[in-house]
């Protein structure tokens, strides 16, 4: 009997404890991120004063994803006037009507913090108001391009 025990304490030693070996494992984690949608463009546009029959540019609107953790989407759903129709009827963005326009986003990267690298980084086009020679509009006018963003 202390030959059978010896032997056991022997090979305890050799090989570490007597029992069940427990099967390896590896551990799983991730981080979920929000679907978070969202862009920001200028501010605001000022074409200064304007006269009828002519062609005005304003500055440049720029168009950022800033805070999405997707691709995200920017379009032009439509523009605005408060009085008359000098925005709606006459605005173009790069030369096209601003409906028509759109920028895509993409999401190149996700960092731990959630926040997407993009590709491009930001996009941007130009105002063009052409005045029609018969408008008959005075004062200020206002108005607003309204823009839809969806994720990509």
């Amino acid at each position: 009997m202390k030959k059978i025990l010896v032997l056991v304490i022997a090979m305890s030693l050799l090989f570490g404890s007597i029992g069940v070996m427990a099967n390896p494992s590896t551990n799983i984690t991730a981080n979920v991120c929000s679907n978070v949608v969202s862009a920001t463009v200028t501010d605001s546009i000022n074409f200064g004063n304007i006269l009828p029959g002519k062609t005005y540019t304003a500055n440049t609107i720029t168009i950022t994803p800033d805070a999405s953790t997707v691709g995200v989407k920017v379009s032009v759903s439509g523009v605005t006037d408060v009085i008359g129709t000098l925005f709606s009827a006459n605005l173009l963005l790069d030369s096209a009507i601003p409906t028509t326009k759109s920028w895509n986003f993409a999401c190149a990267s996700l960092s731990n913090q959630c926040g997407c690298t993009w590709e491009p980084v930001s996009s941007s086009t130009i105002p063009t108001l052409v005045v029609p020679s018969e408008y008959s509009g005075t004062g200020a006018q206002t108005g607003a391009i309204i823009y839809l963003v969806t994720a990509i």
